[in-house]
């Protein structure tokens, strides 16, 4: 039983050390429960929410960075897991890398369609703003000879340096937060990639002990 085993677990081992099959399996299938996930979260989310009654807006941020980081651990794992069980290989380290290289892939294929839609809506706007600049533009005239443009310059109050002080200060919270979360989910997010592809592989392995028992 033991050497039925044995060679078994060689057989493995003599095959490939990647299998991009099972790192696009594990892709997709991680893209999908992210939609997934993202669409209940929403659902939740406006089911939860009443619009009667004043929600302070932390508490909405609070909750959709929770959602958001279960979500993405839990696509990141499912995806991994699955990238490890396909790969058919039963070296230790094996299912850790598929799981590694699958959230790279995710990664970078994420980057790649967001990238794609901003392009996409700048791309859109350049163009409205093009059309919009060949309509003739007419200026309606106050009674005091002044344009509504030059009139609302003048009402709009000038920023002290103060202002302009605690609004630079309030943007570089808001990045230096976001950077912070970002490289938290991240590395989260390797942590489980790590560990889904191990348990993927290792789920592998005891099929075949199984089977050969």
């Amino acid at each position: 039983m033991e050497a039925q085993t044995t060679r078994g677990i060689q057989f493995l081992n003599a095959m490939s050390r990647v299998s991009w099959g099972a790192i696009w399996a594990g892709v997709f299938v991680a893209m999908f429960f992210q939609l997934l996930l993202g669409i209940l979260g929403l659902a939740i989310g406006l089911t939860v929410i009443d619009i009667d009654q004043q929600i302070p807006a932390t508490g909405i941020s609070i909750g959709t960075g929770i959602w958001l980081l279960i979500s993405t651990l839990l696509s990141v794992f499912l995806g991994a897991f699955t990238a490890g069980r396909l790969a058919g290989l039963s070296a230790k380290y094996d299912g850790i890398l598929h799981g590694v290289v699958t959230l790279a892939f995710l990664v970078v294929l994420s980057i790649f369609l967001t990238t794609a839609g901003i392009s996409s809506a700048v791309t859109g706007a350049f163009s409205l703003i093009l059309r919009a600049s060949q309509v003739p533009q007419v200026q309606q005239v106050l009674p005091q000879g002044t344009t509504i443009q030059q009139q609302a310059a003048q009402q709009q109050p000038m920023m002290t340096q103060a202002q302009r002080q605690q609004a630079a200060q309030r943007a570089q919270d808001v990045a230096t937060r976001t950077a912070w979360w970002t490289f938290a989910i991240g590395l989260l997010s390797l942590i489980a990639a790590m560990i889904g592809g191990y348990l993927g592989m290792q789920s592998r392995v005891n099929q075949i002990i199984r089977e050969t028992a």
